[in-house]
């Protein structure tokens, strides 16, 4: 879009600004720190000059540019889920940024909070989360659908027109995140079969690089043991059902591979388990339930497998060489 609305030195320059590389252009996927995105961004939006540079850009953005996130989110049960599913699991999307749902009397407000909207204007990054988000909310209730209100982490500019006519719903400005209303009474909705985007964003991806282990190779399913993870469940039906094949078929291509489902599962944890004991500060006992363990002691027998230390000491070593 920039080297549309301006040029490509005017792209490269702000690359450059922002210390990325310019062969970030021809890796999509490529991850990059969620900061850094924001202000790319907000630099594009300044330099083509447009007041809706953010709107525009989200107009180009699809479901499918959140990858196995938003599939994780599409195959709940009804809107209620999807909405729980999206908030618990963002950190296999993004870190440093965190979604809520809010109570508002009759209303269940989506909040998204990315972290620099105290401190910097991100207006261009909010407005390009519009389209989408509003995409994902009429994959429930209907593609005529408009929420009550939004509201957005920027003060109202001069010009709103695009947005307003995007939005067609009240606006509040200055608002401390950015947000969506949604009636209680549509938390039940189920996805609306028949459009685009109720396509499969999941798929048993399993690579055969010689480079990985038996387990790193199944990519695909890897991320969905993870996303379900976090989402607090565990067990191979409900895997399986999310990525649409058979529990007994599931095994079967694992078995092929020389793996289980448990093996992947226990990868998951292990990793998770890193994690958090790295990065976080919660306590053992807190760690183990969000990793699916009812024992404390089970998920410390199972760590002390997997590094050789218990949980605790792993950590002290952690601290010691930070």
């Amino acid at each position: 879009m920039v080297e549309e609305m301006a040029s490509a030195k005017a792209l490269r320059t702000i690359l450059r600004r922002h210390d990325l590389p310019l062969s970030v252009l021809c890796a999509p996927d490529r991850r990059i720190p969620l900061a850094k995105m924001i202000r790319v961004i907000e630099a594009a939006g300044r330099t083509v000059g447009c007041d809706e540079f953010g709107v525009q850009l989200g107009a180009r953005t699809t479901a499918q540019h959140y990858g196995p996130w938003a599939g994780f989110a599409y195959c709940a049960p009804n809107l209620g889920q999807a909405l729980k599913r999206v908030c618990a699991t963002l950190p296999a999307h993004e870190i440093g940024s965190r979604m809520y749902l809010a109570e508002h009397k009759d209303h269940l407000v989506w909040c998204y909070e990315s972290g620099l909207a105290k401190v910097e204007t991100v207006r261009h990054f909010t407005d390009h989360l519009f389209e989408t988000v509003l995409v994902f909310f009429r994959g429930f209730l209907g593609a005529n659908w408009r929420p009550d209100w939004v509201e957005v982490d920027y003060d109202q500019p001069a010009k709103i027109d695009r947005l307003e006519a995007l939005v067609d719903a009240k606006i509040l400005f200055g608002r401390p995140n950015f947000g969506v209303a949604v009636r209680k009474t549509d938390l039940e909705a189920r996805l609306v079969s028949g459009l685009p985007f109720t396509r499969p964003l999941l798929s048993l991806d399993l690579k055969t690089s010689q480079d990985r282990t038996n387990a790193e190779r199944c990519d695909g399913l890897l991320e969905v043991i993870d996303l379900r993870l976090m989402d607090g469940e565990v067990d191979l039906d409900g895997c399986a059902k999310v990525i649409d094949i058979g529990p007994r078929t599931l095994q079967r291509k694992l078995a092929k591979r020389g793996l289980t489902y448990q093996d992947l599962l226990e990868n998951a944890r292990r990793r998770r388990a890193i994690a958090f004991l790295s990065e976080t500060d919660l306590p053992v006992k807190t760690i183990a339930m969000e990793l699916g363990y009812t024992e404390p002691e089970n998920f410390t027998r199972a760590f002390r497998k997997w590094q050789n230390v218990t949980p605790t000491d792993f950590r002290s070593k952690a601290v010691d060489t930070s």
